[in-house]
């Protein structure tokens, strides 16, 4: 989640520094795609505290993080390729700094998929 907090002001930075208005339109996009995605991944972290009596994990709760981390990724992926298609000078720079993020979703989303095989594996169910 910190790396996408620290990524959401890097459409404002990038504006700052363009003249061309097919690239701050794009980058305008992706303030408001980038905030989506930090909106999906704090949903995210939210549906992991568990409550008094509450089941840490169940097959809706997996559902969910799954939809939110996927909705987030496709959030990042479309700012990008609004960059792309305005022919942004920018958008290499974007793509080098939405990475990292990128990483870690792809490798929770991996993560949420395996996750009954990987209690199984320690004789472990989901609720």
């Amino acid at each position: 989640m910190d790396e996408l907090l620290n990524l959401s002001s890097m459409p404002k930075t990038l504006i700052s520094k363009s003249n061309d208005p097919w690239t701050e339109s794009a980058l305008k996009d992706c303030v408001d795609l980038l905030g989506d995605a930090l909106s999906q991944i704090g949903k995210s972290a939210t549906a992991i505290v568990v409550g008094p009596r509450e089941k840490m994990l169940t097959e809706e709760k997996i559902g969910d993080l799954k939809t939110w981390i996927s909705a987030a990724t496709t959030d990042q992926e479309t700012c990008l390729d609004g960059l792309e298609e305005m022919g942004s000078t920018v958008v290499d720079e974007a793509r080098a700094k939405v990475q990292r993020s990128k990483e870690y979703m792809s490798n929770s989303l991996a993560i949420l998929s395996n996750i009954q095989t990987l209690l199984q594996k320690f004789h472990l169910t989901m609720h």
